[in-house]
């Protein structure tokens, strides 16, 4: 749950110093959730799910419980179906257009939107990926001793 944590302060630091390309930030805290659910346990990623997508709304100024209702279907359909990082990357695009959906104020030409949310997806589901297998290995998570 530590890293879980680390994941959220960090995800939320870097979603906001990151650039913007044609209003489609880096979906850090999203990646986070998709590559975190297969490796925990339900609760876990419950938990992580919802505290994500809570602070993904803070910082984006959504309305409340858009991102974690999102994030939790997100989870539970990569651990349900098995499904690979790669696949995962279209969450992202779909995001795009649950944002369009909800009364959030979107802004901006919305298809440039999608198209621009898939290699911006890839590229930060597949850093995201890299980056917390290494963190957990230098951190021993799940080692037997």
């Amino acid at each position: 749950m530590v890293l879980a944590l680390l994941a959220i302060v960090f995800g939320c630091a870097a979603e906001e110093m990151l650039p913007k390309i044609i209003g489609v930030g880096f979906p850090v805290l999203m990646s986070a959730v998709i590559v975190s659910s297969p490796r925990r346990d339900w609760f876990s990623i419950v938990v992580f799910a919802i505290a994500a997508g809570g602070a993904e709304d803070a910082i984006s100024s959504l309305p409340m419980m858009t991102s974690p209702v999102y994030f939790l279907a997100i989870a539970f359909l990569r651990r349900r179906w098995d499904l690979s990082s790669g696949l995962c990357a279209l969450f992202y695009p779909i995001y795009q257009i649950w944002l369009i959906i909800w009364p959030s104020g979107a802004e901006g030409p919305h298809f440039l939107k999608v198209l621009t949310a898939l290699p911006v997806g890839v590229a930060t589901i597949w850093a995201m990926d890299h980056l917390s297998k290494w963190i957990e290995r230098k951190a021993a998570v799940n080692e037997a001793v």
